[in-house]
């Protein structure tokens, strides 16, 4: 592939590589309608993350809110005692909270970007336009085979790197290139990706396509595995929905 600058004109041709090959589809869905399902639905999963399950410090901010109303209330002798009471006892919650939780727990704490999760999974599938869209039944059928095409995604990520000016390569290379430290996030993009494969299998079990019925319960299967509690929301609140008629959902 020769470096022409012709990275944005290679991406254009996602809309030509259909999914799910091996089956009958009522509907065909190509990786670029897929990538941005995949990046809305990744994009939600941060923010419902952050909203309800990133151990934002709410009881201590609490505590500290009452410790300043009882500053304000009680006497100097008497507000010296409190504090070094309160003192201790963040103490004992600070080296509680190191002994039951791992380096790993804690990263988890902080907030994730929303944003960058979405620009992730919008590329996730870029390496498809090199390799082609590989059934997932033939891409897990072996150890052997999953180890292979993981080299030659990667292998066709650097390819597509190349296709790019020079002084664009590194910011793409974060983006095309899973990296270490923002495993966090590709967790919740490999979710998203998940959970588009089960609304596809909905949809097309829902207009009584019976070929797509054990593609469902394996996709709904590998969710609860995934046993992540963002996702558990996303079904619970979201999925009903893609049930209902157009008249029904108005």
């Amino acid at each position: 592939m020769k470096n022409n600058n012709q990275f944005f004109a290679m991406l254009s041709r996602m809309k030509y590589i259909n999914r799910w090959g091996l089956m009958r589809n009522t509907m065909k869905e190509d990786i670029a309608q897929h990538s941005l399902e995949v990046a809305m639905i990744a994009h939600a999963l941060v923010l419902i993350h952050n909203q309800h399950f990133c151990g934002m410090p709410s009881d201590l901010d609490q505590t500290i809110d009452k410790f300043d109303l009882e500053q304000s209330e009680g006497g100097q002798e008497e507000n010296d005692y409190s504090f070094r009471q309160f003192e201790d006892n963040q103490k004992e919650k600070a080296s509680s909270l190191e002994q039951s939780q791992d380096k790993q727990d804690k990263k988890q704490l902080g907030k994730l970007s929303a944003e960058r999760a979405a620009v992730l999974a919008m590329y996730h599938d870029t390496t498809e336009i090199i390799t082609g869209d590989l059934p997932t039944p033939i891409k897990y059928f072996a150890p052997q085979i999953r180890d292979s095409y993981k080299k030659v995604e990667e292998m066709a990520a650097n390819q597509l790197l190349q296709t790019l000016p020079k002084e664009l390569q590194l910011d793409y290379q974060s983006i095309l290139l899973a990296q270490e430290d923002e495993s966090e996030l590709w967790r919740f993009v490999k979710a998203a990706d998940k959970l588009s494969a089960y609304i596809k299998c909905l949809e097309e079990t829902r207009v009584g396509n019976v070929d797509f019925e054990k593609a469902k319960q394996s996709t709904k299967k590998a969710l609860d595995d995934m046993n992540i509690a963002e996702v558990n929301y996303f079904i619970e609140k979201f999925l009903p929905a893609y049930s209902l008629t157009l008249d029904e959902q108005a």
